[in-house]
């Protein structure tokens, strides 16, 4: 689950308003879900300002990355009022804008993802970077949101480090799960992570960013392996 969807759900806002869940706990976070919205290289479209009046592709409805999209939109003082909004899939985003029916499209997802690293292939595209302000908008006023890079050379033609936010993809669990399959889930996720990234290439094998900043409690089996390795779990984190 992503991590500011998560924070929605333990804390009974946003689309939890109301209807809080209280028998989910956190195994690890499994890497970074990058937002990346993507333009064609040569477009006067330089930061999210510029989507002003454009036709823009913000996944499909009542998508987890619509509602990422907003958010970006309401940090540069725009809303869905204010641009033409299309709601299609990433993969028909990406068609849509080579072939020129649309001029940006919002993606969430690990970096680098399919349907971009096929996109600059066929076409010259660009990421639009986010400024300090709104980095620091989006990551101080929404819950489970995190400043991070999309590397130089993750695709083609993306020559300089990208700045953005993105949410953590949670591994989650019920709180009446077994501790003992929790645990030898969350020992495999670190201990098997070189044959995981033969299929996920950027899971994260890092103790730290999968136990930091996660907004909700750890299962048990989960922070008994933690403990087993040296990988302290604060107590208010446990439960």
């Amino acid at each position: 689950v992503q991590s500011d969807v998560l924070s929605e759900a333990v804390n009974g806002t946003g689309d939890f308003n109301g209807n809080k869940i209280n028998n989910v706990r956190a195994v690890a976070a499994l890497y970074m879900e990058s937002f990346q919205i993507i333009v064609p290289a040569d477009s006067d479209i330089k930061t999210p300002a510029d989507l002003k009046g454009k036709k823009v592709s913000v996944g499909e409805e009542d998508s987890g990355v619509a509602k990422n999209a907003e958010y970006i939109l309401n940090s540069v003082s725009l809303d869905y009022n204010m641009i033409d909004v299309c709601n299609i899939n990433y993969q028909k985003s990406a068609e849509a804008l080579k072939n020129g029916s649309i001029d940006a499209f919002f993606v969430v997802l690990g970096a680098p993802c399919d349907v971009i690293t096929q996109l600059s292939e066929e076409m010259d595209i660009r990421i639009l970077p986010l400024d300090d302000r709104t980095i620091s908008y989006m990551t101080n006023l929404y819950d489970g949101y995190y400043e991070t890079v999309i590397k130089a050379g993750t695709y083609k033609g993306i020559d300089d480090d990208v700045k953005t936010v993105g949410v953590k993809a949670v591994l989650v669990a019920s709180q009446k799960m077994d501790s003992d399959t929790v645990a030898d889930i969350t020992k495999m996720l670190f201990e098997e992570n070189d044959q995981i990234k033969k299929r996920i290439s950027f899971a994260n094998n890092d103790t730290k960013f999968a136990t930091n900043n996660i907004p909700c409690a750890f299962h048990k089996g989960a922070v008994e392996y933690y403990n087993s390795i040296g990988t302290a779990i604060t107590e208010e984190d446990q439960i």
